[in-house]
């Protein structure tokens, strides 16, 4: 049996499509780098046995994102920022 601490960073680069028409206005389907991210994760890990073990993860991050297209004129534009968190817990198998 042992326990373990894990930790790790993330980056993101944020490139969406945006597929959706707006005010009747024709769509923008090209991919487009509209901003970043990142993320902190930690996380225990305990091995119940061999084979078996459990995991609980906390995550927390930030997305921004100045310039996202809307449709085909370059004009039309949003903006959006949001923090996100995440907590899971998991009962695996090695195999």
């Amino acid at each position: 049996r042992a326990l373990s601490v894990f930790w790790g960073p993330g980056l993101a680069i944020m490139y969406p499509k945006t597929n959706a028409i707006l005010f009747g206005r024709g769509r923008n389907d090209k991919f487009h780098l509209s901003g970043t991210g990142y993320s902190l994760k930690l996380g225990l890990e305990f091995n119940i046995t061999e084979r078996y073990f459990t995991r609980l993860v906390a995550k927390h991050g930030h997305i921004n994102m100045p310039d996202v297209r809307i449709t085909s004129s370059p004009d039309d534009k949003l903006s959006q920022e949001f923090d996100f968190k995440e907590t899971y817990l998991v009962f695996g198998v090695n195999f």
